[in-house]
This record gives C-alpha cells, sequence and structure tokens, in this order.
C-alpha cells in the first residue's frame, strides 16, 4: 500500500521530529488567513460606497431588514468568522500573525476597531 501511494520509512518517527507536523499547521494557518485577507477585500469593496464587487444573489440570500435594496456578503463574513475560530486553534502562537494578515483598513470603516493593533 505505501508504495502504491507513494510513501516511504522517514530515517526519524514523526512523534520525534515534529517539524513537519508543525509546518502543515502553519501552512493551514496561512492559507486560511490569505482567504480571510481576500474576504475583507470582497466586504469592504461591496460597501454601499464602494460597490466595486458585490457577491451573487439569490432571494433571501444576505437580505437587509431594514435596507431591502442592500445584500450583505454573507458568503465572506463567513470565511473572516472561520478564519478566527482557525485562529483560535493550536497552536495559538500562529493567532496574532496570521490575523494581522486580515485586519480591516485604518481609514475610519466601521470594521476598523476590530483590528489587533487598534487602541
Amino acid at each position: 500500500m505505501a508504495r502504491l501511494l507513494g510513501l516511504h520509512d522517514t530515517a526519524t518517527p514523526w512523534h520525534v521530529a515534529r517539524d513537519g507536523v508543525a509546518e502543515f499547521g502553519w501552512l493551514c494557518s496561512l492559507l486560511t488567513a490569505t482567504c480571510a485577507r481576500l474576504a475583507r477585500n470582497i466586504v469592504d469593496l461591496s460597501r454601499t460606497e464602494i460597490a466595486e464587487v458585490f457577491e451573487p444573489y439569490s432571494d433571501h440570500r444576505g437580505a437587509s431588514s431594514t435596507m431591502p435594496q442592500k445584500v450583505n456578503p454573507i458568503t465572506s463574513e463567513s470565511i473572516i468568522g472561520l478564519s478566527g475560530t482557525a485562529a483560535l486553534s493550536p497552536p495559538r502562537c500562529s493567532a496574532p500573525r496570521k490575523q494581522a494578515m486580515s485586519a480591516p483598513p485604518e481609514n475610519g470603516t466601521p470594521n476598523g476597531a476590530s483590528c489587533p493593533n487598534s487602541p
């Protein structure tokens, strides 16, 4: 089975040398941070005053209860939220670096206060 999958024996067992496991965790952390950064860009660019991009429309998907003409970027908000959940998973040392990648802009936008470095 190992030959069919292209697997080989390592010189050191994984439970002694955890570099590969740590590298995989760091890679996953970077991927979720990149997805959050892209999702944050979509949220920012889909604001009413900018309106450069938008998520696909379907009935009642992201509809605003107070402004019927507005469609909220639900998928992007979900990606940002799930990325925050992944940041709280072990190892916790990667959370500040990952969250710093998806920090909102510092131009006075409504979400600007959620920046990890803001007072």
